[in-house]
């Protein structure tokens, strides 16, 4: 039934933006985190925040930057004693110029407020941003991007390090110049809008699975601790 199948991320992409337009929640969400004359970026962490020491250039020029905001976005899933513990590193003076999120806030209310939008990796929430139209900065770590796709590939998003991004904010602040627009239309018309037979190419896997745990003749997956005459529990 309806009532038991819930929207998530960017399946309904479309209306959330419709949204977003008609409940002017730029403004609405400016107003209340008080930046309606800042330039807001919004950090997006995945389900782990970045290494602490890594991002600590844009904490340092944010702090410095009473015309500009940092915004971080922790995600949903992410325990709260990782968060704990991440936070705790930030000091005092510093914290307290940064706007912390956890789950508390949708996201795409955050990604309308904000002027650029900034990813720790590869990650659906970077496709959500472009779609809203927001120019994305895919951070270019120490550890390398473990990811079959990519946005720098893709030309819909520029690849900085946190020291790089810092060196942009302090000498140019529009960043749709460096994209195409052919580029992003393409993107978001390849990622967004092949959907037919999205449907019964789910429900064909789902009967796999299904089958799959049903059929004896399968072996299954093989433990240090199991043996013959052990079955294993799914």
């Amino acid at each position: 039934p309806e009532n038991r199948i819930i929207s998530v991320g960017n399946t309904h992409i479309a209306q959330e933006i419709k949204e977003l337009k008609e409940k002017n929640t730029r403004d609405v969400i400016r107003h209340e985190y008080k930046t309606d004359d800042k330039f807001t970026v919004l950090l997006l962490f995945s389900s782990a925040p970045s290494p602490f020491e890594e991002i600590t250039p844009l904490f340092e020029y944010f702090s410095k930057n009473t015309s500009m905001q940092l915004v971080i976005k922790f995600h949903p899933i992410t325990a709260i004693n990782i968060i704990e513990v991440w936070t705790d590193k930030i000091s005092d003076v510093i914290k307290q110029k940064l706007i912390l999120i956890h789950d508390e806030k949708s996201t795409y209310d955050l990604m309308e407020m904000s002027d650029l939008c900034v990813i720790s990796e590869p990650s659906t929430t970077g496709l959500e941003a472009i779609a809203i139209g927001k120019p994305l900065i895919q951070l270019k770590l120490e550890k390398p991007d473990q990811h079959p796709y990519d946005f720098v590939k893709e030309k819909v998003a520029l690849h900085l390090t946190p020291g790089e991004l810092v060196e942009k904010l302090e000498n140019d602040l529009d960043y749709l110049i460096n994209f195409s627009a052919a580029d992003i239309k393409k993107f978001i018309e390849n990622e967004l809008t092949d959907t037919k037979g999205a449907a019964d190419r789910i429900v064909n896997i789902a009967k796999k699975v299904i089958q799959g745990n049903n059929d004896k003749k399968v072996a299954t997956f093989e433990f240090k601790n199991s043996s013959p005459s052990n079955e294993i529990l799914w």
